[in-house]
């Protein structure tokens, strides 16, 4: 390069960190949607679209750096630099005010009881999460295919439906909550709007998200009070005493040819628009999608529903008693981007000569977006404040709040390891540990206290012990490895956790002359893990059982809440399922394609049960015994308990479920939830519920919530 050039970027350079430094950060993040065509051309775009400025301008607002970027050539850069401006703590644009709960209620609270009886697996205290099966101690509340079944259980040995809520051919109930005399059933609906049909693949993504209160005060005759409907995919739900948020996310739906894009919704029967002022974006985001966030005040529903509408998506979401946390994945290559790592890269040989060739990001840019909300006294919400971070969370166990602070465990990138970071209250970066689990994914996390606990895996599972209790100075303080991994951890007191995952096992592969040419691994089995952290610096497994083999698993393997666990009962049980064909886990595996492969639609069961086992911390795991629900694909004529067994008759003439495309991509789960009502075990399916004795096992009733 000549001399020449070489002075003309340098002065370019100087003058880039001389506005760098003079120019005023961007502070103006939050904008709404100001007309009908600035909707339509977000909708119908991958980019951004402002109505009132022209391009021109647009190279200039979006950050003092872009002059860099400019001289790259990196217009991703560009477009994402107002965000990155603005990263430490967008301004809040509408006041939020605590928000004060009687921490006495309980979500799921029906009625007073002197029964004892387990509740969903939530994780966090006071902030009830919508699942497929809901009990109140006198009736279960569960789904069976399209119907929403309320079986009266108030005589063990007479177990009855007591109600059917069945839905249209459009609609398919997926959670419910309970609270009170009022269970809200959550349904996928097929869309309210009318999409232009020359953006057919639209039509694949248009569902809608149903949600209907029924007021079950009479069990026998349920009565819908409510309902409302959004043209989103859902996501996620929480009640938080009588206050119901349902989040769901999906594109903008919009009819290419009238220029059109629609943001009507349903409350009860009747038809309704978002107003444009209450649709918003922020700067930074993609904003072809939208999240709606739904506020429904389950003591007051005569009230409409209230909408918060923002043009992102949603790829996680954590909620506690304080403020709800929205997660978007972001695949963009600068998001990381500080004026000491741009230093640090311009002056430096490579910078200087290679300026093309800068890039912050880990992995090509897998970053997040975290965007807060806070609740209102009146349960609405507010937005406070965004982030955004080098890595990507795995779940809604990879967040926590707590004392004002956020913790999140996120991985870096395929084989990059994994971070614990800590926000402020206004989701300032305060703390960080250094990168662990180098060459691993992140496979789980929990935190518990002033603890993180966070599992790594490629060939052998790397159990890390994280001290908090320091927010601007987050430790590892331990380490333990063991063959495996697990994908879901649970406290089992404070010093103890739980670990669900696979066991596999590593083979070391050799070429012609004797040499370690790779290692694999493949699962042996599934398996559940104890481990003692006493001790921090020195974690230990000091119980485990290994289910089965590799055509092995469970649900409870990406989602949790099929878990029943009672420390004080000794219990532990969860569903697992038996394939036709194992299940192979290659180190090149991600967390979604190891842990949720029961799901492949394309293996066939064999067999699924319930297990149940004693867990003490001197003798381990002790399983006592399985119960096996019946065939999903075969219509139940008689169920019946004799001398402590369950027997079932089937119908044998048709399959019941016959259809391919039902059966290969909509198959239900057969085993759903486990409950324990007093000292009896009600374990739910989508074809029977069975009550066993909780000590024995013994069976004492069984019903059919088959339609006859």
């Amino acid at each position: 390069m000549k001399k020449k050039s070489i002075a003309i970027i340098a002065i370019v350079i100087v003058l880039v960190l001389l506005i760098a430094l003079v120019m005023p950060k961007g502070s103006v993040t939050i904008n709404n949607v100001k007309s009908e065509k600035e909707l339509y051309e977000l909708a119908s775009s991958y980019g951004y679209y402002h109505d009132d400025i022209p391009d021109i301008l647009k190279i200039f607002i979006s950050g003092p750096l872009v002059p860099f970027a400019i001289l790259t050539g990196g217009r991703s850069f560009m477009m994402n630099t107002a965000a990155m401006n603005a990263s430490s703590s967008f301004d809040m644009v509408e006041e939020a005010g605590a928000f004060e709960l009687d921490s006495s209620k309980s979500a799921s609270s029906v009625q007073s009881s002197s029964r004892d009886y387990s509740k969903t697996n939530i994780q966090v205290e006071n902030v009830d999460e919508a699942d497929v099966t809901k009990t109140d101690g006198y009736y279960i509340y569960s789904l069976s295919n399209s119907d929403v079944i309320i079986t009266d259980v108030n005589d063990i040995n007479n177990i009855k439906i007591a109600s059917r809520i069945s839905s249209t051919d459009y609609e398919v109930p997926v959670d419910l909550i309970l609270y009170k005399d009022k269970l809200v059933v959550i349904y996928e609906g097929q869309g309210i709007n009318d999409v232009d049909d020359t953006y057919s693949w639209r039509y694949y993504y248009d569902k809608s998200t149903l949600v209907r209160i029924y007021d079950i005060s009479d069990r026998y005759n349920p009565k819908k009070v409510k309902s409302y409907e959004f043209d989103c995919d859902y996501n996620t739900s929480r009640c938080i005493d009588n206050r119901l948020y349902v989040i769901s996310s999906g594109y903008i739906q919009y009819n290419n040819s009238d220029k059109k894009a629609f943001h009507s919704y349903y409350d009860d029967s009747t038809l309704k628009e978002i107003d444009l002022k209450d649709i918003k974006y922020i700067d930074g985001i993609n904003s072809n999608r939208q999240t709606i966030i739904s506020f429904c005040d389950l003591d007051n529903i005569s009230k409409d529903v209230q909408i918060t509408d923002y043009l992102f998506d949603v790829n996680n979401a954590y909620v506690s008693r304080n403020a709800m946390y929205i997660l978007q994945d972001d695949y963009s290559y600068y998001d990381d981007l500080d004026l000491g790592e741009l230093l640090k890269s311009i002056f430096s040989l490579k910078g200087i000569f290679g300026l093309a060739d800068f890039e912050s990001g880990r992995d090509s840019g897998r970053n997040s977006k975290i965007i807060k909300f806070d609740f209102n006294n009146n349960g609405s919400l507010s937005y406070a404040s965004s982030n955004r971070f080098e890595g990507q969370t795995l779940n809604q166990y990879s967040i926590d709040e707590k004392d004002g602070y956020l913790r999140v465990a996120v991985n870096l990138g395929w084989n990059d390891g994994a971070k614990v970071l800590v926000f402020d209250d206004k989701l300032n970066l305060v703390g960080q540990t250094n990168m662990f689990g180098k060459n691993e994914q992140l496979y789980s996390s929990r935190f518990v206290g002033d603890r993180a606990y966070v599992v790594t895996y490629r060939n052998t599972d790397p159990f890390f012990v994280i001290d908090l209790s320091d927010v601007k100075n987050p430790k590892l303080l331990g380490e333990l490895k063991i063959p495996g991994y697990s994908s879901y951890l649970h406290p089992y007191d404070e010093n103890h956790l739980i670990g669900f995952g696979m066991e596999t096992k590593e083979v070391v592969n050799r070429d012609s002359y004797g040499r370690v040419s790779s290692t694999s691994t493949y699962t042996v089995g599934m398996k559940m893990a104890l481990f003692d952290v006493t001790d921090v610096t020195n974690p230990k497994e000091i119980a485990k059982t290994v289910i089965g083999d590799s055509r092995t698993t469970s649900a409870i393997l990406s989602n949790p809440k099929a878990l029943l666990f009672s420390k004080e009962r000794n219990l532990i049980a969860i569903p697992a399922n038996r394939y036709d064909k194992d299940f192979q886990s290659n180190s090149s595996d991600y967390y979604s394609s190891s842990t949720s492969s029961y799901m492949n639609y394309w293996k066939d069961y064999v067999s699924e049960g319930y297990l149940v086992y004693d867990i003490t911390l001197d003798k381990g795991f002790n399983l006592k015994g399985s119960i096996e629900h019946p065939d999903c694909y075969k219509h139940v004529t008689d169920i019946r308990v004799s001398d402590g067994k369950v027997y079932i008759d089937y119908d044998y003439s048709t399959n019941y479920i016959d259809d391919y495309s039902y059966r290969y991509y909509y198959r239900p789960t057969i085993l759903i939830r486990g409950i324990y009502i007093n000292d009896n075990l009600y374990t739910v399916s989508q074809k029977a519920i069975y009550v066993n004795d909780l000590k024995t096992l013994d069976a004492i009733d069984a019903i059919s919530l088959d339609k006859e």
